[in-house]
């Protein structure tokens, strides 16, 4: 199975737990995620305490053995300003891409609502499609639309605006390759949206139409906070969707030009694998990356749930 085939199965199963299932259902989900979750958990707290064990020593791929316990690779890692341009654009990107799906999603998902209901169905299987889609197959095919005898150059070309290097000008390489992100995404997140509003009991709406409310408030009022829980737990998972930038930037940009797309990923990458080598040093970016994560998403998490319960 695909990765991004279980992402979207998983998303879809935690939008069916905000629907309150009976026991039985409780029952099954137990036992189909229950060993796979065990299997998980052991790979990657095995990986996870591996990446620490490195991150404190000084391995490298040429030179391969331990040199004993150091904290050197996070002194240098603090005096790297390649390093914190890779974290300003790895939080950049967190913050385009996730706000950009969420907020298109809800629009289209807004005003598909209660209006083509005779095709639902058939809208839903085409949302679907392009998170289903190889993020590889995805970078390989926008390549070729940015390039400059592709369809969006031949339109810019057409209208006047000449040629336009969508991936190699540092003004519009970064948002390029975000939109592809979101244009992945952006579909079933309307989906996901879609099957929550269409959940909500239509006594609710047929009420506020009853009191006068127009198209507008009713989703103000009635219909987003019914179901901002569930929106709270897409956009969590988007945003930890949004930490793998790894395989699209890299066939896209491969972090360039220059280093205006070069995320953590990339950069712990070419220092741990590629051009440096150094396993132990690329490890200690992946620690400071995660405890900056974490960091953020319980912050988030905690104000954003406090806020959805008070409102």
């Amino acid at each position: 199975m695909d990765l991004n085939t279980g992402r979207g199965i998983l998303i879809l199963l935690i939008i069916e737990s905000h629907m309150k299932p009976g026991k039985n259902q409780q029952r099954g989900y137990l036992a189909f995620f229950l060993p796979c979750f065990i299997l998980l958990l052991i790979f990657s707290l095995y990986a996870l305490f591996g990446v620490f064990g490195l991150s404190f020593n000084q391995i490298d791929l040429k030179y391969p053995l331990s040199h004993g316990f150091t904290i050197q690779n996070y002194k240098n890692l603090f005096l790297d300003h390649r390093f914190w341009n890779a974290i300003l654009i790895s939080f950049k990107w967190l913050l385009v891409t996730t706000s950009g799906s969420i907020l298109m999603g809800l629009g289209l998902a807004l005003f598909l609502f209660r209006r083509f209901r005779r095709v639902e169905n058939i809208i839903s299987v085409i949302f679907i499609i392009p998170a289903i889609l190889s993020r590889v197959g995805v970078a390989q095919a926008w390549r070729l639309l940015y390039r400059s005898f592709g369809i969006f150059n031949y339109f810019s070309n057409l209208v006047g605006l000449g040629s336009i290097n969508f991936l190699a000008d540092p003004r519009l390489a970064f948002f390029s390759v975000a939109f592809v992100d979101i244009w992945q995404w952006c579909p079933l997140i309307a989906f996901l949206f879609l099957s929550l509003l269409n959940s909500i009991p239509e006594n609710h709406i047929e009420e506020a139409m009853i009191e006068g409310a127009n198209r507008r408030e009713i989703h103000w009022f009635v219909t987003l906070p019914m179901i901002s829980n569930g929106v709270l737990a897409i956009f969590f998972i988007k945003f930890v969707e949004s930490l793998r930038t790894f395989d699209l930037i890299y066939i896209l940009t491969q972090g360039g030009p220059g280093s205006t797309t070069e995320t953590l990923d990339l950069f712990a990458f070419y220092q741990g694998v590629t051009i440096g080598g150094k396993i132990s040093y690329a490890a200690s970016m992946s620690v400071i990356m995660l405890i900056l994560s974490l960091t953020i998403l319980t912050f988030l998490w905690r104000s954003l749930w406090k806020k959805s319960n008070n409102a």
